[in-house]
């Protein structure tokens, strides 16, 4: 699988942590990486869970977000 292979797309990521060193929260989420980081994940091109390992936020926050910004997730049920 690709797992813990970085997608050279994402390597300019700055982890939340990292981030709020010298900005804030609100504005992390503006940031042009994690919009790509999410389009990413809408696309299919990314698991929720390894979005979140790439952006340093658990993936509750994550998954939260990405509900705000671009509305459900329909998610087949089975």
């Amino acid at each position: 699988g690709k797992h813990g292979v970085l997608d050279p797309r994402f390597l300019d990521v700055v982890k939340l942590n990292d981030y709020l060193q010298h900005g804030r929260r609100p504005q992390f989420w503006e940031e042009n990486y994690v919009k790509r980081v999410m389009e990413a994940v809408r696309v299919k091109e990314l698991e929720m869970k390894q979005a979140a390992e790439i952006l340093g936020v658990s993936y509750g926050t994550l998954y939260g977000r990405y509900r705000d910004v671009y509305g459900c997730i329909n998610r087949p049920y089975r």
